[in-house]
C-alpha cells in the first residue's frame, strides 16, 4: 500500500516537473499581454538609450555632464523627428479628410459590381438601387465613424505612452551606465563578470549596427519608393514613400500593409485596376530587391536571421502588443540571437535563430 502511494506521487511530481515549465511560458506570455501598456515604454526607452548611449559618451568626452549630453542628444532626435512629421503633416491632413470619400467610393464601387452580378445572374430577384444605396451609406458611415471613435479613444493613451517613453529614455541614458556597472558587479566570479561585459558589450554593438543599417535602409527605400511614384504621377509620392520606410521596420508584414494602401491610393487617384495593380508592383519590386539583396548583403551573417522565425515572431508579438510589437520585435529577436549565441544556455540550438549563410 504505501509503496503504491509513494509511486503515485512520484508520478505526481514528475508530471509536475514535466509541465512546469509549458505553464511559466504561457505566464509569461499572459504576463506580458496584459502588462503591455507598462511594458512597451520600458522596452522602448531600453533599446533607444542602448542604441544612443555612445552618443551620449561622446558629448560626455567633451566634459559635458552626462544630464546635458542625454538632453542634448534627445532634444536632437525628437526635434529631428518632429521635422519630417512637420513635412508631411499637410498632405496627410488632405488624405485624412479625404477618408470618408474613400470609404464612399470603395462602398459605390461594390454597389456597382453587386449590382452588375445581380443582372448577370438575376431571374427577378436583384437587389434594388435604393437597398444598394442604403447599404453603402451605411458602409461609408459605420467605417468611418469606427475609425474616428478608434482614433479619439486611443489618443490620449498613446500620448501618455509617447511622454511616459521620453521621461524613461533620459533616466535610461543618466542611469543605465550605474545600473549596468551594478550588474556586472554583482557577478560572483571576474569569468562571469568578463563574460556580462563582454555580452553587454556585444549587444550593443551589435543592436547599433542592426538599427543603423535598417534605418538607412529604410531611408533609401523610401526615397527610392518615393521617386518611382513621382515618375508614374501619383499624388503625393513622398508621403507614400515615407510611409513605405517607416512600415519597412516590420519586416514582411510591413509591406504587406503597404501594397494595400498603395492600391487603394492608385485606384482613388486613378479609378484604374491596371494602376492600382502596377503601383503597388512597382513598390513590391523595389522592397523585394531592398530584403533579398540590399539588407543581407549590409548586414552580413552575423545578424542575418531565418525569415521563417522572424515571420512567426513578429505574429507573435503583433498579437501581444499589436503594431508596435511588431516595430520592437526585431530588434528583441536580435538580443535574443546574441544573448544565446554568447551564454549557450541552450546549447547550440541558437543556429535555429541564423539564416544560412
Amino acid at each position: 500500500m504505501l509503496d503504491n502511494t509513494m509511486q503515485t506521487i512520484g508520478e505526481k511530481n514528475r508530471t509536475v516537473r514535466i509541465l512546469l515549465p509549458y505553464l511559466a511560458i504561457l505566464a509569461t506570455l499572459y504576463t506580458i499581454y496584459f502588462a503591455k501598456f507598462i511594458l512597451l515604454p520600458i522596452v522602448v526607452a531600453a533599446f533607444f538609450a542602448l542604441f544612443t548611449s555612445p552618443l551620449v559618451a561622446r558629448l560626455e568626452r567633451l566634459f559635458l555632464p552626462r544630464a546635458v549630453s542625454a538632453i542634448i542628444v534627445l532634444v536632437g532626435v525628437i526635434g529631428a523627428l518632429s521635422f519630417v512629421a512637420m513635412l508631411f503633416t499637410n498632405p496627410a491632413q488632405q488624405w485624412w479628410d479625404k477618408l470618408p470619400e474613400v470609404a464612399n467610393s470603395m462602398s459605390s464601387s461594390i454597389g456597382e459590381a453587386t449590382q452588375s452580378l445581380n443582372k448577370a445572374t438575376s431571374n427577378g430577384a436583384a437587389a434594388s438601387n435604393t437597398d444598394i444605396a442604403k447599404a453603402s451609406e451605411n458602409i461609408r458611415n459605420t467605417t468611418f465613424l469606427a475609425m474616428f471613435k478608434s482614433f479619439a479613444s486611443s489618443t490620449p493613451l498613446v500620448l501618455t505612452q509617447i511622454l511616459g517613453t521620453i521621461f524613461l529614455i533620459y533616466f535610461f541614458l543618466v542611469h543605465g551606465q550605474v545600473l549596468l556597472l551594478r550588474f556586472v558587479q554583482a557577478r560572483s566570479s571576474f569569468s562571469d563578470k568578463r563574460q556580462a561585459v563582454e555580452l553587454l558589450s556585444e549587444m550593443q554593438q551589435q543592436l547599433s549596427r542592426y538599427v543603423t543599417t535598417i534605418t538607412c535602409v529604410n531611408i533609401a527605400l523610401g526615397f527610392c519608393v518615393g521617386c518611382a511614384f513621382y515618375i508614374m504621377k501619383v499624388e503625393d509620392p513622398f508621403l507614400w514613400g515615407a510611409l513605405a520606410g517607416a512600415l519597412n521596420f516590420a519586416p514582411y508584414l510591413g509591406p504587406l500593409v503597404s501594397a494595400t494602401a498603395f492600391a487603394l491610393v492608385a485606384y482613388l487617384q486613378f479609378n484604374q485596376i491596371e494602376m492600382a495593380l502596377l503601383i503597388p508592383g512597382v513598390y513590391l519590386l523595389i522592397n523585394l530587391i531592398e530584403s533579398q539583396f540590399v539588407t543581407p548583403t549590409l548586414l552580413g551573417s552575423t545578424l542575418n536571421l531565418n525569415p521563417l522565425v522572424v515571420f512567426v515572431w513578429l505574429v507573435l508579438w503583433g498579437w501581444l502588443w499589436g503594431g508596435f510589437g511588431m516595430l520592437v520585435g526585431v530588434p528583441l529577436l536580435v538580443c535574443l540571437s546574441i544573448y544565446l549565441e554568447n551564454t549557450r544556455l541552450i546549447g547550440d540550438w541558437h543556429i535555429l535563430i541564423k539564416q544560412e549563410s
